[in-house]
């Protein structure tokens, strides 16, 4: 309830005359039209009779028809005295003229309306989400982790939404955008880490690579969105069992079956000498920058799976905490099928 205002003014005065005036006959005498004197009339009381007119009362009048014209002339007395009194003027507070409310319900409506458009631009962009809570969103760097910890993300986890992109599409996660753009089936080559120089003599069999562009979004921030050990980290470190546990990898479901097949993204041992060439491992984006990089899986699908759904999951560094300064990571979905892969710079023979 609203709390009472002591230095509220008083209304009263606005009840209706009219209801007032009923409630107060029981108090006021009747008035003798029959011209009989009322005894039990109080002494002191004006006389509100001599405001009625006196009209002459056949003789042949009988007690009903007195008591109807008592009643009809009571009616009476009280409509002249309502209109003889002079009621009091209701205090009315002062208004906005007409065009001030419609300038003001024009404003109103134009802010809301710029509102709207602005939440819904944030959504689509990516920039808010209605679920902004959701415990897959962000994840640890691997600075903050021990160096024998590790945090799995089970493979059937559901991910945020919009956090499952086909090639083409673009969305934004945190500061960066991504967009997957294709998927070649090629050899990986080789270049020493510290001079970029090619180092022929290193190749591998075919594998698939899953091309990403990459875009820094953030204002006044500059980080390494894609970095080689989010896309090879394992546990444990160098296992090839089908028991290795990894967030990012290559999950292929063939039509036929309904098994999962998953490839892991190829070893990359943060020690060696040599860094996979055109992958810019670890480049630093400034705000505007952008870079197209790759995944790269351990092996091919097994043949007879160019119709198969496959979706490759990608861990890519979407940040930096403010306050600790340590990068912060998100998962991303990319599916495609075997009729998207394209063939790049394959293995002879």
């Amino acid at each position: 309830m609203p709390k009472e205002d002591s230095n509220s003014e008083d209304f009263s005065f606005l009840q209706d005359h009219d209801a007032v005036a009923d409630s107060n006959d029981g108090g006021l005498p009747t008035p003798n039209l029959a011209g009989l004197p009322d005894e039990s009339e109080p002494a002191g009381l004006p006389d509100l009779r001599m405001a009625v007119e006196k009209e002459p009362v056949a003789a042949e009048m009988t007690s009903s028809d007195q008591s109807e014209a008592g009643r009809t002339e009571r009616r009476r007395a009280r409509g002249s005295r309502g209109t003889g009194e002079q009621q009091p003027a209701p205090a009315v507070a002062a208004s906005e003229s007409p065009n001030e409310t419609q300038k003001n319900c024009v404003w109103l409506v134009g802010y809301a309306a710029g509102l709207t458009v602005l939440f819904l631009m944030l959504l689509l962009s990516g920039r808010i989400q209605l679920n902004p809570n959701h415990q897959l969103e962000s994840l640890p760097d691997i600075r903050p982790l021990a160096p024998n910890e590790f945090k799995l993300v089970p493979e059937t986890a559901q991910l945020p939404a919009g956090h499952e992109l086909r090639l083409g599409q673009t969305q934004r996660f945190g500061d960066v955008t991504v967009t997957p753009v294709r998927v070649t089936r090629e050899v990986l080559r080789f270049e020493q880490f510290d001079t970029g120089v090619a180092e022929e003599s290193l190749t591998t069999s075919s594998v698939l690579k899953l091309w990403l562009r990459i875009r820094n979004v953030s204002e006044d921030i500059a980080f390494p969105p894609f970095d080689a050990g989010l896309m090879s980290l394992r546990n444990p470190r160098y296992s090839a069992s089908p028991e290795t546990q990894a967030s990012s990898a290559l999950w292929v479901e063939r039509p036929d079956t309904s098994e999962s097949r998953r490839i892991l993204n190829f070893l990359q041992d943060p020690n060696s000498n040599f860094v996979l060439s055109g992958q810019s491992s670890g480049r630093v984006l400034n705000p505007g920058e952008e870079l197209e990089t790759f995944a790269a899986s351990e092996t091919l699908p097994d043949a007879g799976t160019e119709t198969a759904e496959m979706r490759w999951r990608v861990q890519i560094r979407k940040g930096v905490n403010s306050e600790s300064g340590h990068g912060v990571t998100t998962l991303i979905d990319c599916v495609f099928s075997g009729e998207d892969i394209v063939d790049g710079d394959v293995e002879e023979g």
